[in-house]
């Protein structure tokens, strides 16, 4: 199977693609490699998933970016699942820039699902992440049995 990962380069992303890689699968990771530059941090190296997938037999490293349709389209071809983890998550930097917050999360999410569209491919799964519920995770009592 041919499974395209966006936010390849992610927590999700990469864990999803070593997981599927590693069961046989041909796996396409496409990440734009924007996260220090969108949280403003250049001092955490944010390359670290995307160098360690290198190392992973069936794994295929795009550097692109979801708000590219015709990119993200070509990529798509050929692909029988479509894993969607790209995102721009950070909630601070979705207030000082909420319009390449919108255009990442909104317009590259119209994107994938068009580079679907025409490609005729079968799933599409769509991941997020645990930073939309903001704190609240944090204080919510859980209890174990």
């Amino acid at each position: 199977m041919k499974i395209l990962i966006t936010g390849g380069a992610g927590f999700v992303g990469s864990h999803a693609a070593e997981y599927f890689a590693n069961k046989g699968n041909e796996v396409i990771c496409y990440d734009n490699l924007s996260r220090a530059e969108l949280l403003k941090n250049e001092s955490i190296d944010f390359t670290y998933n995307w160098n360690y997938l290198k190392n992973i037999r069936n794994v295929t490293l795009i550097k692109g970016d979801v708000r590219n349709l015709e990119k993200l389209k070509d990529v798509a071809k050929g692909a029988d699942v479509i894993i969607h983890t790209a995102a721009q998550t950070a909630v601070t930097t979705s207030v000082l820039d909420p319009k390449t917050d919108f255009e990442i999360n909104a317009l590259g999410t119209f994107n994938m699902l068009e580079a679907a569209r025409a490609n005729d491919v079968e799933k599409v799964v769509y991941c997020s992440t645990n930073k939309v519920y903001g704190d609240n995770v944090n204080i919510v009592k859980v209890i174990e049995k």
